[in-house]
């Protein structure tokens, strides 16, 4: 909601006072002299003051959190847009058979798609992004065990890994798209 929806709320608002000082002249006699009568108005003045006032704070409130969560969402966007630079280098660095690279640019692509995740994603073991985060876990370390054996790995497995890091980079499309929605 937008702080032009609100203001309908101030018109309940009014209502409701008006009708509560109303009850109350009417039960306790609250307006039988000027002095009183005058105490009364001030008195609802100030009820309706605070209602609108409190009003204000849960509307600022509910628009600083969005803006929270869109600024998140950009950060998250910006990261994840960086991301498929990096995995278009790894499959070259696999490629050309340079594994220390292509450790630090996989355990770079793992920190920012965990960062970008809410935890229940990872935490739900049947989830696409799970399974994604294992498998760069076991390319990772599958990598560090070639690497220092000083051994190669079989092409099969690189195309495997190539392969995996292509679909890969479609899901954080998909998932880039989906913060950019949020954002707007």
């Amino acid at each position: 909601m937008t702080k032009s929806d609100y203001r309908y709320i101030y018109i309940g608002y009014l209502i409701v006072v008006i009708l509560t000082a109303l009850w109350l002249n009417n039960k306790y006699k609250l307006s039988d002299t000027p002095q009183n009568t005058a105490s009364l108005i001030a008195n609802t003045s100030e009820l309706l003051g605070l209602a609108i006032a409190l009003t204000e704070i849960f509307i600022l409130s509910r628009v600083t959190d969005r803006i929270k969560r869109s600024i998140e969402n950009l950060q998250s966007y910006s990261d994840i847009s960086n991301v498929s630079i990096f995995l278009s280098q790894t499959k070259d660095d696999l490629i050309g058979r340079k594994y220390g690279k292509a450790i630090l640019r996989l355990e770079k692509v793992r920190d920012v798609y965990q960062e970008s995740l809410p935890a229940s994603e990872l935490e739900n073991t049947t989830s696409v992004h799970r399974i994604n985060f294992d498998k760069l876990n076991s390319i990772i370390s599958t990598l560090t065990m070639a690497e220092n054996s000083f051994g190669n790995l079989p092409t099969t497995d690189l195309q495997e890994f190539v392969t995996f890091l292509t679909s890969f980079n479609e899901t954080l499309t998909s998932l880039k798209m989906t913060f950019k929605n949020s954002i707007l």
